[in-house]
């Protein structure tokens, strides 16, 4: 049986500077005021050793719109920047 992650229980500063990534920006993640890109995303599950089902779950997260809307976002902006 799976246990499901509680993202209330984590340490944000544990996470935050294991995967690389401002604090501040971890708990807006946590908090679910932000969806992270589908790079820290998976950096985020591996740091918490989950699968990323469980990640997107616990974050109320559509892995299949919300993180691919950002990617897709990202590299638009890129590619107006060039």
């Amino acid at each position: 049986m799976t246990t499901a992650l509680d993202i209330t229980k984590v340490n944000r500063s544990w996470v935050a500077r294991l995967t690389g990534t401002d604090l501040a920006h971890i708990s807006r993640i946590f908090s679910k005021k932000a969806t992270p890109s589908l790079v820290l995303a998976t950096r985020i599950a591996r740091v918490l050793g989950v699968s990323m089902d469980s990640l997107c779950e616990a974050l109320d997260i559509d892995p299949t719109k919300d993180l691919e809307a950002i990617q897709n976002a990202r590299a638009a902006a890129e590619t107006a920047k060039k």
